[in-house]
């Protein structure tokens, strides 16, 4: 079984599912609110082994069960105002603290397994995406001066940007699927850092992103987006990264054309 968590409206879940029912898999859905108020699960972990549950739809399914999580958490979730702020601050930590822990125990694939840095909104983080990334396909990273986040901000997922300077190309599943707009010569460029995406994929946990490129005063990395959000990409392009994604956690099965 795979678990898919996110909001039914999430344009790239919903082309999961239809792909997954095509093809006769089994996805399951949560909402985020129900993951993070209402989902029971338990997780015990020693030394020696890891061993726990995870309760979806009222049925109880052993961690090593799952074939796959794909998290499209947009981390809107916050407790209720029945708690007085102090502890509201206390139940999100605790409660991202536990799913994290939780997820980070799991061996099946997960798209993505991200840092613990997303989880509690630590700005750097994309920031450190990048710079691996770039590192990683030996390009210089975008000025400084792109880097700045008003104080008290967070980064929210994002949508591909239209600009004469800017190319993105999406990764997923170990592929590299082009953006409206992007040129052949960095897609030939970047077909040759195979080993160096799988590395950093590897290294963050991070299977599903969109890298946008900045050619203005030369080719440089400009951001990488470990969530992004597809509802006005085209439906081809959609469509490739969710049978991408699919075919990465259940390489055994075909899915359709």
């Amino acid at each position: 079984m795979i678990l898919s968590c996110g909001t039914t409206n999430d344009r790239l879940l919903r082309e999961l599912w239809t792909l997954s029912g095509e093809a006769a898999w089994s996805i399951e859905h949560m909402e985020e609110r129900e993951l993070f108020e209402s989902c029971a699960f338990a997780l015990e972990r020693s030394a020696n082994r890891t061993r726990g549950f995870l309760v979806v739809r009222g049925r109880r399914f052993d961690l090593r069960k799952f074939e796959g999580v794909i998290l499209r958490l947009r981390q809107a979730w916050w407790p209720s105002d029945e708690f007085d702020l102090q502890d509201q601050v206390f139940v999100y930590h605790e409660t991202m603290a536990s799913w994290f822990a939780l997820l980070d125990s799991m061996k099946c694939p997960i798209v993505n397994r991200f840092g613990l840095g997303w989880w509690l909104h630590d700005l750097a983080y994309p920031l450190e995406l990048r710079t691996r990334l770039a590192h990683a396909v030996a390009l210089p990273v975008s000025p400084a001066a792109t880097d700045y986040v008003p104080q008290g901000e967070r980064h929210w997922p994002t949508a591909r940007g239209a600009s004469d300077d800017v190319e993105s190309i999406y990764r997923a599943g170990g592929r590299l699927l082009p953006a409206p707009g992007c040129g052949r010569d960095l897609l030939a460029r970047l077909s040759k850092c195979g080993d160096a995406f799988s590395a950093w994929e590897e290294e963050t946990g991070i299977y599903l992103s969109r890298i946008d490129f900045d050619r203005a005063g030369g080719l440089c990395v400009k951001a990488v987006e470990a969530f992004p959000l597809l509802e006005e990409e085209p439906d081809d392009l959609v469509s490739g990264i969710a049978r991408a994604l699919l075919q990465a956690i259940r390489p055994r099965r075909e899915v359709g054309a």
